[in-house]
């Protein structure tokens, strides 16, 4: 549990270690980038579960053919990867992401900004400053950067970090994690920053520092909320119940990840335990966890919702992908399709061919109390899932921000990847979708039943907001 963002932990080691080469090694022609964008946009329209659910097939059409017609001279392999992430940044489907492939190189560091930030509804203030003057301090608001104002590096920025839906907070989340990686990405490297800050006196001043290395030894690492270990109960590598400080009735369900071994043993220990202590209040921590495994995350759900029978409904295309040579993936991937096909629960539709999974209540030591609901733009994919499905069912409240994943659909199970043929730029996706949104889609993750907005000061203070509103639903009795 004191790892709360380790995906967006994993992109930065990925950068740094991995195979990066941007803005430097090989170059392609027009030609050669066209024909890779061609590429891109037959093999999505194949194979994405719902390459137009958010931006119409006209549209999308419209897109490339401008981004084609803006490509006339050669680029460098990191300068065409910003089109590519342009390109899938118009299919809103947060479980897509790229690989720069074999024609980049390996590196240890590499030359970045030398601090880190907080971004917050379009505004960016310093997080941390690794420099030993004293040019910038913590909670400095920054104007610009290299003449590039904050709002317009945050709508640039935010195109390499694809979400789901017309959501923004699941970009907001990583930029706020990771910006100075991403501005790398955009901007290749970079020997000096003329940084553009507010002052002590209101006013606008510009400075100019150096840039420094980093790299996987030197992590920004950022807890938001991080766990008081003497409240812990029941603790488990990925999840772990606690007391809180709201009300002896009243305790609180960490959940870092829907991944790891022994969870379904960890959620019948937890829940005999709040069976057995009468417990009244759950809240579920949701804030920063990425998703993970559906089978577990419904396994969770169990203890949680009324109906007797609920069920996954998975969909995909109808298509050969396990043989297909076009769409890449290991062996577990290529075979999902086929063992899927013996699932006596399925049947095709004009979305697709869709397969049922049923899951049965827990009545044994079901939880029928109150559950609060902490979300943020890094609760996505199988954590998304259960937000939406407690607030739908169960009336559950929720707590915060919007979340990064959809409220209606999840493209998520048996990924694959494509390769475009000149740039060996390797675009990585998943071939399912997980429906479980009630009516129709409307397009954002979802929506707080008591959304918050966080101040400088409460981050600078560390304010967990969300606990302080739970609190005072709790001692207020309230029912939204």
């Amino acid at each position: 549990m004191n790892i709360k963002f380790s995906s967006i932990i994993a992109l930065l080691v990925i950068i740094l270690t991995a195979k990066v080469g941007l803005g430097q090694g090989k170059t392609f022609t027009a030609q050669e980038m066209h024909e890779d964008l061609t590429y891109l946009n037959k093999s999505l329209r194949r194979y994405h579960t719902k390459y137009y659910e958010y931006t119409s097939k006209d549209e999308m059409n419209a897109y490339y053919n401008q981004l084609k017609a803006s490509i006339q001279a050669t680029k460098t392999l990191g300068q065409f990867r910003v089109d590519v992430a342009n390109a899938i940044d118009q299919v809103r489907c947060g479980h897509m992401n790229i690989e720069l492939g074999k024609n980049s190189r390996s590196v240890d560091s590499l030359l970045l900004m030398p601090f880190d930030l907080y971004v917050m509804d379009k505004k960016m203030f310093v997080r941390n400053y690794l420099r030993k003057d004293s040019l910038f301090a913590k909670g400095d608001e920054i104007l610009s950067i290299n003449g590039v104002t904050t709002d317009k590096l945050i709508q640039k920025l935010s195109a390499h970090k694809t979400s789901d839906a017309l959501n923004f907070t699941h970009k907001e989340n990583a930029l706020d994690k990771l910006f100075y990686v991403y501005h790398y990405i955009e901007f290749g490297k970079i020997d000096t920053f003329s940084i553009e800050k507010i002052n002590q006196n209101d006013v606008p001043t510009i400075y100019t520092i150096p840039a420094q290395y980093r790299n996987t030894k030197s992590l920004s690492y950022y807890e938001p909320h991080p766990i008081d270990s003497s409240k812990i109960i029941i603790g488990h590598n990925s999840l772990n119940l606690q007391s809180t400080d709201i009300d002896p009735d009243t305790y609180m369900i960490d959940y870092n990840t829907f991944s790891g071994s022994g969870q379904k043993k960890a959620h019948r220990k937890i829940f005999k335990y709040l069976k057995k202590h009468k417990a009244k209040n759950l809240i579920i921590d949701l804030r920063g966890n990425g998703g993970g495994k559906v089978m577990s995350g419904y396994n969770f759900m169990k203890y949680l919702v009324k109906t007797h029978v609920f069920a996954a409904n998975i969909s995909r295309k109808p298509n050969l992908t396990f043989i297909d040579p076009r769409i890449k993936g290991g062996f577990w991937e290529k075979i999902t399709p086929i063992l899927f096909m013996t699932n006596p629960l399925q049947y095709p539709s004009k979305q697709g061919w869709h397969h049922v999974f049923p899951f049965m209540r827990k009545y044994k030591y079901h939880f029928d109390g109150q559950v609060y609901i902490m979300t943020d733009g890094g609760t996505f994919s199988m954590s998304a899932i259960v937000a939406s499905k407690l607030k739908n069912e169960i009336n559950a409240i929720t707590v915060g921000t919007e979340t990064g994943g959809s409220s209606y659909a999840s493209r998520g199970m048996a990924s694959g990847y494509i390769v475009l043929p000149n740039s060996k730029i390797k675009i990585s996706l998943n071939l399912y979708q997980l429906k479980y949104g009630k009516g129709s889609d409307d397009k954002r993750g979802v929506i707080p039943t008591v959304p918050i907005e966080y101040a400088i000061s409460d981050k600078l203070d560390g304010k967990d907001v969300e606990m302080i509103i739970i609190k005072e639903l709790v001692h207020n009795k309230t029912k939204l």
